[in-house]
């Protein structure tokens, strides 16, 4: 996917929202090339941690909707 990468301040940003949907529900890029993985269950969000890959950033997500659906709760 056409990625735009402008300079601002010292630090990286996308210009591009195309990169930004077409992420897996709950994953976003941040500037620094991180993912950042968060879930949503009942009006309660919980930060679930980064990754350097997209691979293990849907791993982080996975993991934590299995919790939830065994548990009810994500660790």
């Amino acid at each position: 996917f056409p990625v735009t990468i402008i300079r601002e301040t010292g630090a990286l940003s996308i210009a591009s929202n195309e990169v930004k949907k077409s992420l897996p529900k709950g994953i976003h890029l941040m500037a620094h090339g991180f993912y950042r993985v968060r879930l949503r269950h009942k009006n309660v969000q919980y930060h679930l941690g980064t990754s350097q890959s997209l691979e293990g950033a849907i791993a982080l997500r996975v993991e934590a909707e299995r919790q939830l659906r065994e548990t009810g709760r994500v660790k």
